[in-house]
């Protein structure tokens, strides 16, 4: 066997980037005539299995090769001829750190170029009911808002990387993923032209089959949203809104916090999680504005009890809000709040709690 160098790898930050005519899968290390093997993966509704990992083996053979489908559930590789072989999926497993391996499909062996067809197959295991399929549809931008044709888009999961797309002529990009009720992706735009490597933004997803993320540019940003409540010191780093609608509510869910509750000079316990926070008000032009609503619940301490915060409802009191940037959607959204707020925890004690905050976060809705 011979190997060809060819092209040239760029350094963009921390990746490098290039293109070749040809990649060859398979091991060079034994020579076997070999031709095309193509098809598409469908489920059982005929929707694509877009950028699903699929193994393709010799049947007895140990060490399958594995490869991405593309947007359209399409795939295309070099395979034997001559050899009887299998195809199957993979999908990450919701109870063990183990992936489910799905159905095999048995493939007749080949002796020249051969397209497969639409490839039927099953959708996620039933036994898993904590697995899900979401397909998540964005506008890859750049720092100015312009719309970015062809550019690398690429989604994480725990930090490690699961994907990448190629953003359409008018910017947009879509990318299918299996996931477990409660996961957290991270995607990042990357420009290259301009050697531009953009921030990973966080998208929760939950028992969603498709999810919009908007416009995502390719540039750092810093999102945040702090409150302090009397003694309650809390903030949600990086979080995204998840509605921005017609009567202006800015909310996030599954958006993890850390904060403390402080009796005097001690600490009375540790907040660790937060799973909500909502901001609202008609008007979210520039300058002052009165009679907001916002809502901070479902604040659990290590001991698992909840404490929820609310003024939605006349006469909790007034919030004022005050926005210092908005710059629509694509943009970010910045400003103040203060004033009283109602509350309740599982020991049944209400009040009212002065509350003060601030926010900045990028309206990709």
């Amino acid at each position: 066997a011979i190997w060809i160098e060819e092209g040239q790898a760029t350094q963009h930050g921390d990746l490098y980037m290039g293109e070749v005519s040809h990649f060859t899968p398979w091991n060079c290390d034994i020579q076997i005539p070999t031709a095309q093997l193509s098809g598409r993966l469908l489920n059982e509704d005929g929707t694509p299995f877009s950028n699903a990992e699929v193994y393709v083996g010799v049947v007895g053979f140990s060490w399958p090769s594995n490869l991405i489908t593309d947007e359209e559930g399409y795939f295309s590789r070099t395979a034997p001829i001559g050899y009887p072989m299998e195809l199957f999926r993979t999908y990450p497993g919701c109870f063990s750190s183990s992936s489910i391996q799905g159905t095999i499909i048995d493939l007749s062996p080949i002796s020249e170029d051969t397209d497969l067809g639409d490839i039927t197959y099953p959708n996620a295991p039933e036994t898993d009911p904590d697995l899900y399929s979401a397909l998540i549809t964005g506008t890859a931008v750049s720092c100015e808002g312009a719309v970015l044709a062809n550019t690398p888009v690429f989604f994480f999961k725990n930090n490690q990387p699961i994907g990448v797309t190629i953003s359409n002529p008018d910017g947009s990009f879509n990318f299918t993923h299996d996931y477990c009720i409660g996961t957290m992706l991270q995607i990042q735009v990357v420009d290259p032209p301009e050697n531009i490597i953009g921030e990973r933004f966080s998208v929760p997803i939950s028992r969603q089959t498709l999810r919009p993320v908007g416009y995502l540019p390719s540039c750092d940003s810093e999102q945040y949203t702090f409150f302090n409540l009397e003694g309650i010191h809390a903030n949600y780093p990086d979080w995204e809104p998840i509605q921005y609608s017609r009567n202006n509510t800015l909310a996030t869910t599954n958006a993890y916090f850390s904060g403390e509750v402080i009796m005097g000079d001690s600490v009375f316990f540790t907040l660790v999680q937060g799973q909500r926070f909502l901001l609202s008000h008609p008007d979210f032009t520039l300058g002052n504005h009165d009679d907001a609503l916002i809502r901070v619940w479902d604040a659990h301490n290590q001991w698992g009890e909840t404490t929820w915060l609310s003024c939605d409802n006349a006469p909790c009191g007034d919030i004022h809000l005050m926005i210092t940037l908005n710059e629509g959607l694509g943009g970010f959204i910045e400003g103040t709040f203060d004033g009283q707020v109602n509350y309740e925890n599982d020991y049944g004690d209400v009040g009212q709690m002065d509350i003060t905050g601030s926010f900045r976060t990028f309206l990709s809705q």
